[in-house]
């Protein structure tokens, strides 16, 4: 997005602010935002939205983890490991949570959520978490941080990242 701008728009600036649970059009207002991109709950007639791109849900764990060497991970694996999972907002959480839950059953552990990706990619290397996230941002920084992506075994959501801005706009 950076590269594309500055290519095309170089003259712009960009304030970037976390906006991860907003639902409705006075976020826009309050926060003076012209565009937001996310996995968002907005339904309001003052609000254009475009489609983005799709993505499903995954897990990355460091290539020095134990379960690294699994073809396929099992559902036992996931309660030997304590979970990190990057969350965006309280509807993609609760949607990847009760996933879990079901195909899991007792002895979950998801012992950290955080908004900041880099705040959870950069310690893989350092823990034995099982990081849960969208397969587009595992992708693009598996290779430099020495990660790898593997499926669920189970069926987990689909993830639809929108653009939104305001109609008067």
């Amino acid at each position: 997005l950076f590269k594309k701008i500055s290519e095309s728009a170089p003259n712009i600036s960009l304030d970037i602010k976390h906006v991860n649970n907003m639902t409705d059009y006075r976020k826009f207002s309050i926060e003076e935002l012209d565009l937001v991109i996310g996995f968002l709950d907005i339904n309001s007639p003052l609000i254009s939205s475009k489609d983005l791109f799709t993505t499903d849900v995954v897990c990355v764990l460091s290539e020095k983890h134990p379960l690294n060497s699994k073809k396929v991970l099992t559902l036992e694996d996931f309660k030997k490991y304590p979970l990190l999972m990057i969350s965006y907002r309280r509807t993609y959480s609760q949607i990847v949570i009760n996933t879990l839950n079901e195909a899991v059953g007792e002895g979950l552990y998801i012992c950290n959520k955080t908004p900041h990706a880099m705040a959870a990619i950069t310690n893989l290397n350092s823990s034995k978490y099982i990081c849960i996230t969208n397969r587009k941002l595992a992708d693009s920084y598996s290779e430099k941080f020495n990660l790898t992506v593997k499926d669920f075994p189970f069926k987990m959501p689909i993830i639809h990242y929108r653009m939104y801005w305001k109609k008067t706009d």
